[in-house]
């Protein structure tokens, strides 16, 4: 029998519990998170759930709840939480080697069985809450799938004690716990794969589990079989940590505030989206050879949709924010001189062709290496020189001075109830008198 566990640790209420380190006046009491552009809730508060606050709802729609109950409303402050994310994830590495790092949240942890390991997560649980206030739930089992299980089972059931292990080869009724869920619970299962499933007469967790193999084959994909597999003891199913993971194309894109048919305007708002684009390829030591750029309409005001989306090769393989902005642009200037009198809604910049850095400069011909060796390694070197003072001074300290603009411009994102970027930049750090 393998003599490894898993456990997954996933931070509680995430985005809502930073915000509310900085400010203990609001513990215990309701907190919501907004989307980029203020949109819809991306976190709540136990307090905010209890008033039947949803994931992903608008915030429109929730404003007269927001009123009513006096609800604390911060815009997406993702500096704050990448900062909170990564003494979380450090704490977790002085307790355990095998660590890979799932996303801002959470992580998957590998470790061998002993006697006391549940003490040993007991003490971590409290070291985090201490060192960063961040509560935290754990789960644990013999497979990723049923780790992720035993850690619904701690938030629905026992918030409090914050740890449970699902001992699956041991347990006294595996089926009355399963059953415990429902089918979305399960780790990887979507409102689509539910619903088929449902169509089918599986309507519960352990029904699922004892499927056949070959019945699951014939009417789904693998990563549903691998599911069944897990839920039943058979560790399978591999994971990439997001920092080892190289991401084949890289999007960023943003609603406006209003509809925009200016120039100038949408000049910045694709400037601003080649700098987060390039800032994400440098992050993962990659680089792109074809950049995109796509604009769209308000298709409720215009009544109908129109997208319209075009691609530039880029020369070599590159990650400066200068190469890619300048393609971005002439891609921009080709939409709109076939577009007259559209007012768009939304624009966004596509990183495509990506590869490590390595292999880029492996695969150039004798002659490309020739002619752009040299401008290649001097654009390398200033975004280092970039993406150390953006790292030290805080994001877009250093930023295309094409995507400078005033606060209020309406390409730029809202972010009306935003906190301040409290261990990132001197001037928003928190005064203790």
């Amino acid at each position: 029998m393998n003599n490894h566990l898993y456990a997954i640790i996933d931070c509680n209420n995430f985005f809502a519990s930073c915000e509310c380190i900085f400010r203990p006046d609001l513990r215990n009491k309701p907190v919501i998170v907004l989307s980029n552009n203020d949109g819809c809730v991306i976190s709540r508060s136990q307090e905010a759930k209890a008033l039947g606050i949803k994931m992903g709802e608008p915030f429109f729609k929730i404003k007269h709840i927001v009123d009513l109950y006096n609800v604390a409303v911060f815009s997406a402050n993702f500096s704050l939480y990448g900062q909170i994310s990564s003494r979380i994830m450090s704490i977790i590495s002085k307790y355990f080697a095998d660590v890979t790092i799932y996303s801002i949240d959470e992580a998957f942890i590998r470790f061998r069985i002993n006697d006391n390991f549940l003490d040993k997560f007991s003490h971590l649980r409290k070291e985090i809450l201490k060192s960063t206030d961040i509560s935290v739930s754990i789960g644990i089992s013999q497979t990723k799938v049923l780790a992720k299980l035993a850690n619904e089972f701690v938030k629905k059931f026992d918030r409090d004690k914050g740890i449970y292990y699902l001992d699956f080869f041991n347990h006294s009724s595996i089926d009355e716990f399963t059953d415990k869920f429902d089918l979305s619970d399960i780790w990887g299962v979507g409102s689509n794969i539910k619903n088929s499933l449902l169509s089918m007469g599986i309507s519960t967790v352990s029904a699922f589990r004892k499927c056949d193999l070959y019945f699951l084959r014939k009417n789904f994909n693998v990563n549903i079989v691998k599911l069944n597999l897990e839920l039943n003891g058979n560790d399978c199913i591999e994971i990439t940590s997001i920092a080892d993971s190289v991401k084949k194309s890289i999007v960023s894109s943003r609603s406006f505030r209003a509809d925009i048919s200016d120039q100038n305007s949408l000049e910045k708002a694709v400037s601003y989206h080649c700098d987060k684009v390039s800032q994400k390829l440098r992050s993962q030591s990659s680089k792109a050879s074809l950049v995109g750029v796509f604009l769209r309409n308000n298709y409720f005001k215009q009544g109908s949709y129109q997208k319209f989306l075009v691609f530039r090769n880029l020369t070599y393989p590159t990650s400066s924010t200068l190469v890619i902005n300048s393609a971005a642009q002439s891609a921009l200037k080709e939409i709109l001189s076939s577009t007259n009198n559209i007012s768009f809604k939304k624009c966004g910049v596509i990183l495509s062709g990506i590869e490590h850095e390595t292999r880029t400069n492996e695969r150039m011909s004798f002659f490309t290496q020739t002619d752009h060796k040299w401008v290649d390694e001097k654009q390398d070197n200033l975004m280092k020189a970039v993406d150390s003072i953006n790292h030290k001074f805080g994001a877009h300290s250093i930023s295309l001075g094409t995507s400078v603009g005033s606060k209020n411009d309406e390409w730029k994102p809202m972010s009306n109830f935003k906190s301040p970027d409290y261990l990132s930049k001197w001037t928003e750090i928190r005064f203790v008198y």
